[in-house]
């Protein structure tokens, strides 16, 4: 909630990265609220196994990868992900960016985070 209530919010999705060819997705959300800040959160999306729906669509499921409050990093305008480097384990590593708007008040931030796995069974 912003502070004060009438203050500037908004939410949604700034990201998405294809892990395999079955329809499965990386989904990056972000919401701001002026008063309380940035929150970030990582879903994996997949196709209803149940198939498409009566409009003939398959709607997705999503499922919380990871909140980027239990990191314990102050983050900024986390809006962009793509697959790194592979390391030297075979990890592969997923990077994030913030911007800073060209703005004082922000930074520009990078974050990696090493993959178990390969495509979506490395993300849960």
């Amino acid at each position: 909630m912003p502070s004060p209530a009438d203050a500037f919010a908004t939410n949604g999705l700034v990201e998405l990265l294809a892990l395999d060819d079955q329809g499965t997705l990386l989904a990056l959300e972000r919401s701001f609220s002026t008063g309380a800040g940035n929150d970030i959160r990582l879903f994996l999306a997949r196709p209803d196994p149940a198939g498409p729906d009566g409009s003939g669509r398959v709607p997705l499921r999503k499922e919380l990868v990871l909140d980027f409050d239990e990191i314990g990093v102050a983050l900024d305008n986390v809006e962009g992900m793509a697959f790194g480097p592979d390391l030297p384990d075979g990890r592969r590593t997923l990077v994030f960016v913030s911007d800073d708007n060209f703005a004082e008040t922000q930074i520009t931030q990078f974050l990696a985070f090493a993959v178990n796995g390969g495509g979506a069974a490395g993300l849960v």
